[in-house]
């Protein structure tokens, strides 16, 4: 005979396992569909990597962010350099 006390326990542990799930199934297809949206309403253009920034990494070494330049929709011109950035160099200038 299971004792009363280690059913109640597992069916408290079932339970709040079954809010979490559900939870975690909430998030993720809204996360899911905010994702999908943004891929459907974006827009692709090219790009020209016209820099490549050198910087001291924090161990010491030298690493190396990309600057791009790009053309939006409305014909505005934009320089952005990412936040990341290599220990090599990705793709050199010109591309």
């Amino acid at each position: 005979m299971m004792n009363t006390k280690t059913a109640r326990h597992w069916n408290l542990v079932s339970k709040v396992g079954l809010v979490c799930s559900l939870v975690m199934l909430v998030v993720g297809t809204a996360l899911g569909t905010h994702s999908y949206l943004f891929v459907q309403r974006s827009v692709s253009v090219a790009g020209t990597i016209v820099e490549l920034a050198e910087e001291l990494s924090d161990q010491g070494g030298i690493v190396y962010s990309p600057v791009f330049t790009f053309v939006d929709g409305q014909g505005n011109s934009h320089r952005v350099q990412p936040s990341g950035s290599s220990s090599w160099p990705r793709g050199q200038v010109g591309d």
